[in-house]
């Protein structure tokens, strides 16, 4: 099973979460709710930047403005995807990159060579949501839960 896979089964859940009990025992069914006591564990839990930034050596041999992606690059990407992933949050599913691969594949490439040419990432590709999913334990306590980071393209307001 696949990361992927095992992610998609843990969060296809058709109830969803279900309610979770906050620090003063007090259970909590309402979603929005909820969504604040995951946000407030996750970032309890999760590790500040600490400023550091790693020194590294000037002699490195391969440069970001080098990188070229071409055309069979590209075509062996679409062709490594699997058909029982699930859609994107696009909502496009792999097996449709899959079909038209012969027509994106150019698209495509041009696409990433024109932002790697510029040094830019969209910021629509630095989105994503977080995902609690249950680890072992009972599931009332947000502590039994793990966050997932699943990347979207666009998100709807």
């Amino acid at each position: 099973m696949t990361a992927v896979d095992h992610v998609n089964k843990r969060t296809s859940s058709r109830s969803g979460i279900p309610p979770i009990i906050n620090d003063d025992h007090v259970t909590v069914t309402d979603d929005q709710a909820k969504a604040g006591l995951f946000n407030e564990y996750f970032a309890s839990v999760g590790r500040p930047d600490n400023g550091f930034i790693p020194s590294c050596s000037s002699n490195i041999e391969s440069r970001l403005d080098s990188v070229e992606i071409n055309e069979s690059n590209v075509l062996a990407a679409v062709k490594k995807l699997k058909n029982n992933y699930t859609s994107g949050p696009d909502g496009l599913p792999a097996l449709f990159f899959k079909r038209l691969q012969h027509v994106i594949v150019k698209p495509i490439t041009i696409i990433y060579n024109q932002l790697f040419s510029v040094a830019v990432v969209p910021s629509e590709w630095k989105k994503a949501v977080i995902t609690p999913v249950h680890k072992k334990g009972p599931t009332t306590s947000c502590s039994n839960y793990r966050p997932i980071l699943l990347l979207v393209l666009h998100q709807n307001s």
